[in-house]
C-alpha cells in the first residue's frame, strides 16, 4: 500500500507535456522551432510613369530628346502665318521715268482653316536718273482674305480678293495718281521638297492708273526651321516688279 502512494505521488508531480513550449537552439534538429524574425513585407515597386508616344519624339520621361528640335517639327513651309520683308525694285512701262528702289513688306495671318487674310506695303523712290524733273516715289498697299485648297500636303491652290492702293508722287505732274482698286487673284503654292516652295498667280484689278493685270511668280527657300529666303517677280501691264528677302513662318 506504501509503495502504491508513492507511486501516485511520483505520478503527479511529473508535468504535462502540453504546460511548456520548447525552443531549441538554430542547429538542434528538425523538431526545434525556428528562432529567425519573421520576414518584413514585401517593399511596393517604385510608381511607373507612360512614357511619351514615338510621335512626340521625345525620350526619358520628362526630358526631350535633340531629335524633338529638328525640321520637321517647324511649320510646313506651305504656311499661312507669316512675316516677309526685304528689298523691292519698281520699272514703270512708261520710258519717261526710271526704276525705283525701296522696301516691301507682307504679313499673312490664318484665322482658321482654310481661311486667311493678307496685307502687303511697298514704297520706292526714284532719283529720276539724276534729273531732278524725273523724280518720284511709289506707294502701294493691300489687304485682302483668301480660302486655300489642299490638294496635297505639298499642293495647294488658293483664291484671294480684297482691295488695294497705289500712289505715285512725281515732279511732273502728269505722272503722279492716286487710286483705290479691288483685285482677285487665283494662285498656286508647291513644295517639291521640303525646303523649297514654288509660287505662281494671276491677279486681276479694277485700277485704271496702274496695273490691271500681274502675273507673279515666286520661289522661297527655307534656311532655318522658320526662315525662308524668297524672291518674287511680278509682270504687270504698267509695272514690273522684284523683290528679294526673307520670310518668318509660324
Amino acid at each position: 500500500m506504501q509503495r502504491l502512494i508513492l507511486l501516485l505521488l511520483a505520478f503527479h508531480s511529473v508535468p504535462a507535456l502540453g504546460q511548456y513550449q520548447y525552443y531549441g537552439a538554430p542547429n538542434d534538429g528538425m523538431g526545434a522551432m525556428s528562432s529567425m524574425p519573421p520576414a518584413p513585407p514585401p517593399v511596393s515597386a517604385p510608381p511607373t510613369y507612360p512614357g511619351y508616344g514615338s510621335d512626340m519624339s521625345y525620350g526619358s520621361p520628362g526630358y526631350p530628346s535633340d531629335s524633338s528640335f529638328n525640321a520637321s517639327s517647324a511649320p510646313n513651309i506651305l504656311s499661312y502665318g507669316f512675316l516677309e520683308g526685304g528689298y523691292q525694285y519698281q520699272q514703270p512701262k512708261d520710258s519717261s521715268l526710271e526704276g525705283s528702289h525701296g522696301v516691301a513688306l507682307a504679313l499673312s495671318v490664318q484665322l482658321f482653316k482654310p481661311l486667311f487674310i493678307r496685307a502687303d506695303f511697298g514704297w520706292s523712290l526714284s532719283n529720276g536718273g539724276g534729273r531732278s524733273s524725273r523724280e518720284y516715289d511709289f506707294t502701294s498697299a493691300s489687304l485682302g482674305a483668301g480660302l486655300y485648297l489642299p490638294i496635297v500636303d505639298k499642293f495647294h491652290l488658293l483664291a484671294e480678293v480684297g482691295g488695294m492702293y497705289g500712289k505715285l508722287d512725281a515732279n511732273i505732274n502728269r505722272f503722279s495718281f492716286t487710286e483705290g482698286a479691288i483685285y482677285a487673284r487665283p494662285a498656286l503654292r508647291f513644295a517639291p521638297v521640303d525646303f523649297l516652295e514654288l509660287q505662281a498667280g494671276f491677279t486681276v484689278t479694277s485700277s485704271d492708273s496702274f496695273d490691271t493685270m500681274i502675273f507673279d511668280v515666286a520661289a522661297y527657300f527655307r534656311v532655318l526651321s522658320q526662315l525662308d529666303l524668297g524672291i518674287n517677280v511680278d509682270l504687270g501691264d504698267e509695272f514690273t516688279g522684284f523683290t528679294g528677302g526673307i520670310r518668318f513662318r509660324w
